[in-house]
């Protein structure tokens, strides 16, 4: 594991001060816009009082906002739970649900409504959370609080009780494949098992929501020390983008690889990420577009410099 790569908590350990926020979050929030955007205003980090009591996702619908079956497939298992006023917290693959995150939870929703929309019915507000699993100690909470957790599905959760919202827990853990696609992205499989995660979303047709995903860590990445120091795991969140771009690229013609990347990273990682075998697929005049010398330079095997070492050594032909 390596230094900036969030450590997964055990379930008893005591929860650090502050909130903890890694790089899936922005992530998430970005993806949902791209998806929700015409239909809901996407919120996060909304401020519910003094920091650190800030929701992740604040969902708005936007007047007359209806969501398309596309996006109802690929947002399955949320966005059957979206109502006018919705809040998501989300646990990434490496955190998990800890003794105090429900009451946590209906404090966020109190004191957005208090501060925000005091007289709000609460049938107009949904309580969401994505987590890897249901634990023990989020458990013991909920039946201290008289809560019990139904099964509606595998992997869906309905939080019945005093709580005045309607409130669903998703286990990311679970619910990881091509049914339920955002989700797998935010599941532990997306860790653990890339290779087989990207095959099965591109097979099932959700190939754009992967290079969306590489686009918007990308976006953190030209971020700078300003992200990163507000973000944990960005080692982890570089190596994900990496391998992902080699599982898109095996399905990819060469020249429709080099337009997408050409679209998504920079000269420096545009030549770190094109295999030997891809670059002898390409055309000079794609090359010569897309690579200064020096990039290429150090993106072609030894024997490939060679070749066009003699070959740069031929005199040009008339």
């Amino acid at each position: 594991m390596t230094p900036d790569s969030p450590q997964p908590a055990s379930e008893s350990s005591p929860r650090p001060p502050g909130k903890v926020r890694t790089w899936w979050h922005p992530l998430l929030a970005g993806l949902l816009r791209w998806q929700l955007g015409s239909a809901y205003q996407v919120s996060e980090e909304v401020n519910v009082g003094t920091k650190p009591l800030q929701i992740d996702i604040l969902l708005l619908r936007r007047e007359g906002g209806e969501l398309p079956e596309s996006v109802r497939r690929l947002l399955a298992g949320i966005a059957e739970h979206l109502n006018e006023y919705t809040l998501l917290e989300l646990k990434g693959p490496t955190d998990t649900l800890r003794a105090g995150d429900f009451r946590t939870l209906l404090a966020y929703a109190h004191l957005y409504c208090a501060q925000t929309v005091p007289l709000l019915e609460p049938g107009r507000l949904n309580l969401l959370v994505l987590a890897p699993r249901l634990t023990k100690p989020y458990r013991d909470e909920l039946e201290a609080c008289g809560v019990t957790a139904q099964l509606e599905a595998p992997g869906a959760w309905r939080l019945q009780g005093p709580v005045m919202y309607a409130v669903w827990l998703l286990e990311t853990q679970t619910l990881a494949g091509g049914e339920h696609p955002l989700l797998t992205v935010f599941s532990p499989a997306m860790l653990k098992e890339r290779p087989r995660v990207v095959t099965e979303l591109n097979a099932c047709g959700y190939q754009e929501l992967v290079v969306y995903m590489v686009q918007q860590i990308q976006q953190f990445h030209a971020a700078g020390e300003k992200f990163a120091m507000q973000h944990m795991g960005m080692k982890e969140m570089e190596q994900i983008r990496r391998d992902l771009w080699r599982e898109i690229a095996k399905e990819m013609a060469p020249r429709e690889l080099l337009e997408e990347l050409r679209e998504t990273l920079s000269p420096e990682q545009l030549a770190a990420a094109l295999s030997p075998e891809q670059l002898a697929a390409l055309s000079p005049e794609q090359l010569a577009a897309a690579l200064s010398p020096e990039q290429l330079a150090a993106a072609l095997s030894p024997e490939q410099r060679e070749r066009l070492r003699a070959l740069l050594q031929q005199p040009p032909q008339q």
